[in-house]
């Protein structure tokens, strides 16, 4: 791919399947996105209130192509759960546009498969939209296992950021303008955006931010969002009252090679953003100060994993995603661009994914492309 060839970040509302009689008032529609993740999937959906025949909300599952054979069964055992097999793993932002197209709600929530719901958390979450209408993306807490709060908030990377330590002294110096993410708050946040792990935003607003940007294959996603949303004068808030558990590396940390991808992606994801949003000189010096960090940072991590003879899976780990992103810097020296290899070849597999996208047929139950 030349680097002039970009995926384009619409999100066709036209293709939007219209809702039959029954969900025409549909309230909220909640997407999952899931690639073999059926264990943490299956705690998720029974922690929301299961839809039936009267209930103004729907839960849909994208399922990312997790090709293990358990899609058939599992939809089956979820018969009030709508299910879309995508015909590859194209990345959350391509599910998650995928499943919006397929929704009848007028709000979307978006939601990961390890996140789930404690008793009446999803009404309060929906109290505070109703509550702000001014706000036009909204999150709410996040705890993990241990109930102390995870990361599902910060500012947007900048320069600065990127320098090691900057970002600590900022919330040492200035709290109240940069509240640190990993910490309980009491009142509503705006902080520059929130994460996509659960994030609820309308039907309209979608459409008119133009859907996920499906540069991204993996992570900074809902950083790119939420940017949108700014530069349109929209409101982005969390709310401290409502409280989810994330079960967090419950999707990425399943084996090696898995969480060897998502650590690459999470590095790849940085460049990415940059390439969307900074141009000339302030992104050559972004990207330079991300890749000498990172390629020094891994390297010594695979150097130090060669002396342990591989014995020391963290290390292994990183040792992989110093490869991947030699290969990754490699490819841009060359002529290619900054999005991700997983993301490019889906750009060159056999016509557009609006295209592809055109060939869901939904049912409940199961779908597939």
């Amino acid at each position: 791919m030349s680097a002039s060839v970009r995926l384009q970040c619409t999100l066709p509302f036209t293709d939007r399947k219209e809702p039959e009689d029954g969900a025409r008032d549909m309230l909220l529609s909640i997407i999952v996105v899931n690639y073999r993740s059926w264990d943490c999937l299956e705690r998720c959906l029974e922690s929301f209130p299961v839809p039936g025949p009267e209930a103004n909300r729907e839960i849909i599952v994208v399922d990312n192509d997790s090709a293990d054979g358990r899609f058939d069964a599992f939809s089956q055992r979820f018969p009030r759960v709508r299910f879309v097999r995508n015909s590859g793993n194209y990345g959350y932002a391509h599910a998650c546009n995928l499943g919006a197209r397929n929704a009848h709600g007028e709000l979307l929530l978006f939601a990961n498969p390890d996140l789930t719901a404690r008793p009446g958390q999803l009404d309060l979450l929906l109290e505070e939209n109703r509550a702000y209408p001014d706000v036009r993306i909204l999150s709410a807490v996040q705890l993990g296992k241990s109930g102390r709060p995870q990361k599902s908030f910060d500012g947007f990377p900048t320069l600065w950021s990127a320098v090691p330590g900057v970002r600590a002294l900022q919330r040492l110096i200035a709290p109240h303008r940069h509240p640190h993410p990993r910490r309980a708050h009491e009142r509503l946040l705006e902080p520059d955006w929130v994460a996509g792990s659960l994030m609820l935003i309308s039907a309209a607003d979608l459409r008119e931010l133009g859907g996920w940007c499906e540069d991204f294959w993996m992570y900074r996603e809902d950083v790119d969002l939420c940017l949108r949303a700014r530069q349109r004068g929209w409101r982005v808030a969390l709310t401290p009252r409502a409280t989810f558990v994330h079960h967090h590396g419950g999707t990425t940390r399943t084996n090696m090679d898995t969480e060897s991808i998502t650590r690459l992606e999470t590095l790849i994801s940085r460049h990415v953003y940059i390439s969307r949003h900074y141009r000339g000189g302030r992104a050559t010096l972004f990207h330079g100060l991300i890749a000498v960090n990172k390629l020094i940072t891994q390297g010594i991590a695979g150097l130090v994993n060669l002396l342990t003879l591989g014995t020391v899976r963290p290390l292994r780990v990183r040792g992989r995603v110093w490869l991947g992103l030699v290969a990754y810097y490699g490819r841009r020296i060359a002529g290619g661009d900054w999005l991700s290899p997983r993301t490019a070849r889906r750009a060159g597999a056999g016509g557009g994914g609006e295209d592809r996208d055109r060939r869901v047929a939904s049912r409940q139950g199961s779908s597939e492309v």
